[in-house]
């Protein structure tokens, strides 16, 4: 059971919730929690923007004249020795704006990301203290240069993420929690000041393996705050629920599929609320 557990987490990391044209790596890297020394951990993930919900917490979904979806592949490699571990992510983005009569697309690389953590072993639980950075090497809505800003495939900032996961097992089963911070450092562009902000999010859940079973079934639901990079404007709040599968195929490799959706549970204001599915394939190396 516990080959399959961590893959919902490593799928989720970079399921890119939010809007597209300001995807900010999402909670929990690419961690290792299984004793091999390399992880190979590829996603292809499809994300659409559904809607979105103005300051008073009021939604309008959008129709097929607003279009705003990614589709995104990414690769993160780990490598892990005793209890330490470290990784570095890279991704392409392929990004669709419709709006009226208006149609653009873009391909490109997106931003790239390296991760740090340290496990603590006991009986029935495990500890992942860890920090992420994320380095802006992708355009963002401040220094866009196509036609509806279709090339903001990041937040353009600088992006510092500690959080810490706490696992339990059961003999059919799992628990999970994570509680991460995220700093954007503040950045001045051409035309723009950015101002450094943060953000808090937490994730709680659990898997059912069934007896005898290479299947995986989990669940995981919380809350991401984000605080905005202006001082006279509201920050923003969603209620992030993911429902994965997973299944080891063979010794060290694992298939997943993550579907995730911000617009089940509320409250939530001063956002635009995204669906996504992803794939995962993960190969750990001993």
């Amino acid at each position: 059971m516990k080959f399959l557990f961590f893959t919902v987490f490593s799928f989720y990391a970079y399921a890119s919730f939010g809007s597209s044209c300001c995807i900010s790596q999402g909670s929990i890297p690419s961690l290792m929690t299984l004793p091999g020394k390399i992880q190979v951990s590829t996603f292809g993930t499809y994300s659409w923007v559904k809607g979105d919900v103005d300051p008073d917490g009021n939604a309008v979904f959008r129709n097929d004249e607003n279009v705003d979806q990614s589709y995104i592949l990414r690769t993160n490699i780990s490598y892990q020795r005793k209890n330490f571990q470290g990784g570095l992510g890279v991704r392409g983005v392929n990004r669709y704006r419709r709006l009226g009569n208006q149609k653009r697309s873009f391909s490109g690389v997106g931003d790239v990301s390296i991760n740090f953590a340290y496990r603590f072993d006991k009986v029935f639980y495990k500890f992942y203290p860890y920090i992420a950075h994320t380095f802006p090497t992708a355009r963002s809505l401040y220094d866009a240069k196509e036609e509806l800003g279709v090339d903001a495939i990041s937040t353009g900032l600088q992006q510092t993420n500690i959080g810490l996961l706490s696992q339990k097992f059961f003999k059919e089963g799992d628990l999970q929690a994570i509680v991460e911070v995220q700093q954007f450092w503040g950045r001045k562009f051409d035309a723009t000041k950015v101002e450094s902000h943060q953000g808090v999010s937490f994730l709680a859940g659990g898997g059912y393996v069934p007896w005898r079973s290479q299947m995986r079934f989990g669940v995981l639901i919380g809350p991401r705050y984000l605080d905005n990079a202006s001082a006279d404007s509201k920050g923003s709040l969603v209620w992030e629920s993911l429902l994965s599968l997973s299944k080891q195929v063979s010794l060290g490799q694992t298939l997943s599929f993550l579907y995730g959706d911000q617009t089940i549970f509320g409250p939530t204001y001063n956002a635009q609320l995204s669906r996504t599915m992803s794939f995962n394939y993960q190969v750990l190396f001993y």
